[in-house]
């Protein structure tokens, strides 16, 4: 009976000893690894001291910044693992030295430190020549390329014609020379 029931401890102190030997690193940078625990991952710097706890469903980099995922959400990390942008992102795309964002179903962009450049506000954005055409509940608006309201959101189309913008608001068109 006492062999049993020594044998049983010693499966249970194995059994608890288990997960750590399930971990796995794998070298992200010169610096950082990518370390799986049970089903998630996290960071971890040569030394083997946690950057970054094991609680991410994915882990992943393009170029010196990378992002998180955690129960559905996206985050911003750099090289180092440090946390940029919490968890709070439906999308994070990163495009040379900025990243488009998508948070509550509306588009933003922050710059490559984190920092917003353009607040998630926007239905959809595109740019043309530097300026950003923005839709907000169907009316069209410009912005520049750090998030300055060119034009508000109040108006029904807008096209580049020629070097001008060409827009229309309630049946009335009108020509603006944004490039003066």
């Amino acid at each position: 009976m006492k062999k049993l029931a020594f044998l049983l401890l010693l499966i249970v102190v194995n059994m608890s000893l288990m997960p750590s030997l399930l971990a796995q690193k794998v070298r992200i940078n010169e610096g950082l690894y990518l370390l799986s625990e049970n089903g998630k991952y996290g960071l971890v710097d040569l030394s083997g001291k946690e950057v970054l706890p094991t609680v991410y469903e994915s882990i992943g980099f393009d170029g010196e910044r990378g992002f998180t995922l955690k129960n559905g959400k996206m985050g911003m990390i750099d090289g180092r693992g440090n946390i940029l942008l919490n968890n709070e992102y439906e999308a994070i795309e990163f495009e040379s030295e900025r990243a488009w964002t998508m948070k509550r179903g509306k588009i933003g962009m922050v710059d490559i430190n984190g920092k917003v450049i353009i607040e998630n506000k926007y239905d959809a954005i595109e740019f043309e020549s530097g300026i950003g055409v923005t839709i907000i509940d169907g009316k069209m608006g410009l912005i520049d390329l750090n998030g300055k309201e060119i034009l508000p959101n109040e108006y029904d189309a807008i096209e580049f014609l020629d070097g001008k913008v060409r827009t229309l608001k309630n049946g009335k068109r009108s020509t603006i020379d944004l490039f003066y």
